[in-house]
C-alpha cells in the first residue's frame, strides 16, 4: 500500500519521539500540530502496536453535512425536469422545496457524479475589475439580441440599463428592433424614475457614435467625427450627462452587462417560453426585474436596492420638457404659404404668437415618432402637429 508523505512523515517524527530523540513540543512544531493533538496522535500509534496504518485517518462517522438521498434525489429529478437551467438556477428552485439551502456547487457535484453535468473548459483573458463609488456615477446600457421569444420564430432585442456601482438593472424592454428612437425612450424611464445620473457608458453603435468606414468626396463633415453629436448624445449633452464608450472590439469593457445578459437568459428564456406578445412578455420582465434587483449579487454579496447610497442621482429641474430633449430634432425652412414637409408630407403653421408670417424663417421640428412634432423658431415654442409615422429611426 502506498502512504499519503503526510502519513510518511508522522510516522518518522512519532518515531523519532518513542526513540528518544524528540519530546512532544518539538513533534508538534515540526509536524505542524497542536501539542494536544501530537499526544493523541502518539496515543492512537502506540495502542496499534506502533503500525503505520494506525496513522492512515479513516472516517468512522457520517459527515455532519452530508445529503440527505431524497435531496440527491430531487436534484436529479429537477434537472430531467428543466435540462436547460443551470445549476444556480436549481439551487433556486430547490430553496422552497427543502429545509436547508443547497449551494450550486453541490449541484454540480451531484450532477457529475450522476453523469447529468459535463463541464466545459473555459480559457479567459483576466481583465481588471471596476466599481463606481456611488449609485448613478455610471450607467451601462447595452442590447443583446437573442430569440427572448422562441414562438416569434425570429430574434428581439433586450435593451438593458444597469448602474455600475449596485448592480441595479435600472430598466429593461424586449423590443422587436434595437432602434435609436427604442433607446432613447428607455434612458428617458430611467430618468423619470430615477433622476439624472452623471455618466452612460455604451458600446460604438452607430446610434451611439457616428463611425465611417471609409472617406468619399461627397462627406461633408470637416471637424473631427468625435465631435459629430448623434441623437441621444445632443440629448444626453442637454441634460448635463456625460457619455463615453467601449474600446472597439473589447466587449469585456461590458462585462457586467455581458453577464447580466448571460443571467437574463438562462433566467427569463424559461419563463417567456410560451409567450409570443411583446406587450405581455414587458410585464413579466419588469416583475423579474424587481426579483432580481432584490436578490444577493454574486459579486458584491449585497441586493442591488441595498446599494442606492451613496448616491449622485440629481432631480430633474422642473423647467426641462422631456420632450424635447428625447426626440429628433431638425431644421427646416418654411415655404411662402406657411409650410413645411416632413416625412413626405405638408404641415400647415397656422398658430402667429410670434411672428406676422414665418414665410422664409428657419425653424425646429422635435419630432417624437407615434406621437407628435413640435415646431420651434429660434426656441420659441410655435405649433404643434399630431405624427402617427412609426418610421425605424
Amino acid at each position: 500500500m502506498q502512504y499519503p508523505a503526510k502519513v510518511l512523515q508522522r510516522h518518522k517524527v512519532l518515531s523519532m519521539v518513542l526513540n528518544g530523540l524528540l519530546n512532544i513540543k518539538q513533534a508538534s512544531q515540526e509536524l505542524n500540530l497542536s501539542y494536544r493533538q501530537t499526544q493523541r496522535l502518539l496515543k492512537r500509534f502506540l495502542e496499534g502496536d506502533m503500525s503505520i496504518d494506525t496513522l492512515v485517518y479513516k472516517r468512522t462517522h457520517p459527515a455532519w453535512n452530508k445529503l440527505d438521498r431524497s435531496i440527491e434525489a430531487k436534484v436529479i429529478k429537477t434537472c430531467k425536469q428543466y435540462p436547460n437551467i443551470n445549476n444556480c438556477h436549481i439551487a433556486d428552485l430547490l430553496e422552497e422545496e427543502i429545509p436547508k439551502k443547497i449551494h450550486p456547487s453541490t449541484v454540480r457535484d451531484i450532477l457529475i457524479e450522476n453523469k447529468l453535468y459535463q463541464p466545459k473548459p473555459q480559457k479567459r483573458r483576466p481583465r481588471k475589475r471596476f466599481e463606481m463609488a456611488s449609485f448613478g456615477q455610471l450607467v451601462q446600457m447595452d442590447t443583446s439580441e437573442h430569440f427572448w421569444l422562441p414562438l416569434l420564430g425570429k430574434e428581439t432585442s433586450m435593451v438593458a440599463l444597469e448602474d455600475d456601482h449596485s448592480r441595479d438593472l435600472l430598466d429593461a424592454e424586449l423590443v422587436e428592433h434595437d432602434t435609436t428612437w427604442n433607446n432613447m425612450c428607455l434612458i428617458r424611464r430611467v430618468i423619470e424614475e430615477y433622476g439624472l445620473f452623471q455618466t452612460l457608458y455604451t458600446d460604438n453603435d452607430s446610434m451611439f457614435k457616428l463611425i465611417r468606414s471609409g472617406w468619399s468626396r461627397h462627406f461633408e463633415y470637416k471637424v473631427d467625427l468625435e465631435r459629430v453629436q448623434t441623437q441621444i448624445h445632443r440629448s444626453l449633452l442637454e441634460l448635463g450627462i456625460g457619455f463615453i464608450h467601449t474600446r472597439p472590439f473589447e466587449p469585456q469593457g461590458k462585462g457586467k452587462l455581458e453577464r447580466l445578459f448571460g443571467f437574463m437568459q438562462e433566467r427569463l428564456c424559461p419563463v417567456l417560453n410560451k409567450v409570443k406578445n411583446l406587450k405581455v412578455a414587458n410585464k413579466i420582465i419588469q416583475n423579474w426585474r424587481s426579483w432580481y434587483n432584490k436578490r444577493v449579487h454574486s459579486i458584491t454579496k449585497e441586493r442591488p436596492i441595498d446599494r442606492h447610497e451613496p448616491s449622485v442621482f440629481k432631480p430633474l429641474p422642473s423647467d426641462i420638457n422631456l420632450d424635447d430633449v428625447f426626440c429628433f430634432k431638425y431644421q427646416r425652412t418654411v415655404k411662402s404659404d406657411n409650410t413645411f414637409s416632413f416625412d413626405n408630407k405638408t404641415y400647415q403653421i397656422s398658430q402667429f404668437t410670434n411672428r406676422i408670417s414665418y414665410a422664409k424663417a428657419e425653424v425646429e421640428l422635435h419630432v417624437l415618432p407615434g406621437r407628435y412634432i413640435r415646431v420651434f423658431y429660434k426656441e420659441q415654442f410655435v405649433q404643434q402637429f399630431d405624427f402617427k409615422a412609426m418610421y425605424r429611426i
